[in-house]
C-alpha cells in the first residue's frame, strides 16, 4: 500500500495476505486512517487482485480497477503496466521524492524493453522469476497511483516536514 502526493510517495503498509477479504479489509481501513477518498484508491484488476476490485464495489468502496495488461492510452507502451512504470519515472525524474525510512529497493529491478512492434514493456514477472529476481510489489503499489490524476489538486508536501504530515488527498 502506497500513498502518494503531486511530489512525495510514503508506503503505508506491506501485505502477503492472500486472503482477499482481508486485502479488502486493510485497503478501506487504510484509506480511512488517511482520509484518502475512494475515488483515489487504484488496485490491481489483474488476476486474484480482480477479485479485491469486486469486492470492495460490493461494500459500496468504488476504485480505480487498473487492468495492467490491457491497453495503454499512448501506443508507444505494449500495455497499461509499461504506461504507468513509465508515469513513475517521469515523475521521479521532475523531483517526485520517495520516503526515506521506506524500503524502496525493488525499483532498481525494473527494466523496459522494446517489443516484436516496437512497444515499450516491463520485464514480465515470469522472466523477472527465472533470473532470481522477486515480485516488485512496492514499485507496482506505486505504479498503480499514476493510472489517473487524483481527484484534488492541493497535495504539495514540504519534503523536511513529510515524516511528521502527510497530505489527505493522495492515492494508494
Amino acid at each position: 500500500y502506497v500513498m502518494r502526493t503531486s511530489n512525495y510517495a510514503k508506503i503505508l503498509a506491506k501485505n502477503q495476505d492472500n486472503n482477499l477479504m482481508s486485502v479488502v479489509g486493510t485497503t478501506i481501513r487504510l484509506a480511512a486512517e488517511n482520509g484518502i477518498e475512494m475515488n483515489n484508491v487504484s488496485v490491481d484488476d489483474t488476476g486474484v487482485g480482480a477479485g479485491v476490485g469486486d469486492r470492495l464495489a460490493e461494500q459500496k468502496f468504488y476504485v480505480n480497477q487498473v487492468k495492467l495488461g490491457g491497453k495503454a492510452e499512448d501506443e508507444k507502451f505494449a500495455n497499461k503496466r509499461a504506461e504507468n512504470h513509465w508515469r513513475m519515472k517521469e515523475w521521479m525524474n521532475k523531483g517526485g521524492k520517495l520516503h526515506s525510512l521506506n524500503d524502496w529497493s525493488d525499483l532498481k529491478n525494473l527494466k523496459f524493453k522494446a517489443n516484436s512492434r516496437g512497444a515499450l514493456q516491463m520485464m514480465p514477472k515470469d522472466e523477472m522469476r527465472r533470473h532470481g529476481i522477486e515480485s516488485p510489489d512496492v514499485s507496482d503499489a506505486l505504479m498503480l497511483t499514476f493510472d489517473r490524476p487524483a481527484f484534488k489538486k492541493n497535495d504539495i508536501i514540504n519534503i523536511d516536514e513529510a515524516n511528521a504530515l502527510f497530505n489527505r488527498y493522495d492515492l494508494i
